[in-house]
């Protein structure tokens, strides 16, 4: 009889360890004001046909469905990686452009940071 209630408890000592750990995989939903979004550039004030790069850095999507936009008043632009993080814009006029990247996750704009170019004419 004492073997058996040895038994019995080990074995609900084990179904209730089994439990335990299961959880610690999980990614927590956290309010997605915590997530952040800054962006950097090469360059303010450029001449005509020089390319300005701008570098996205997010914070705290990981688990989420997060999407990073890119869009330019003017020029020509391009992506140079993978991730979408890092633009590069060619103007061919001067003025003064922006350049917006905008975060989103699960289809909710999250944070948009925008930045302006001064493109100068040609000597």
């Amino acid at each position: 009889m004492k073997r058996l209630s040895y038994l019995a408890a080990v074995a609900l000592t084990v179904a209730g360890l089994a439990g335990v750990g299961c959880d610690t995989h999980t990614i927590q939903d956290r309010p997605s004001s915590d997530m952040k979004l800054s962006v950097t550039q090469s360059a303010t004030k450029v001449k005509v046909n020089e390319a300005v790069t701008f570098e996205a850095h997010d914070a705290n999507t990981l688990g989420r469905n997060a999407e990073l936009k890119w869009d330019a008043t003017g020029g020509k632009m391009w992506t140079t990686d993978k991730t979408n993080r890092v633009v590069q814009v060619q103007y061919d006029k001067p003025g003064v452009y922006s350049v917006t990247a905008t975060l989103s996750a699960n289809g909710q704009v999250i944070e948009r940071e925008t930045h302006t170019v001064e493109v100068a004419p040609l000597p």
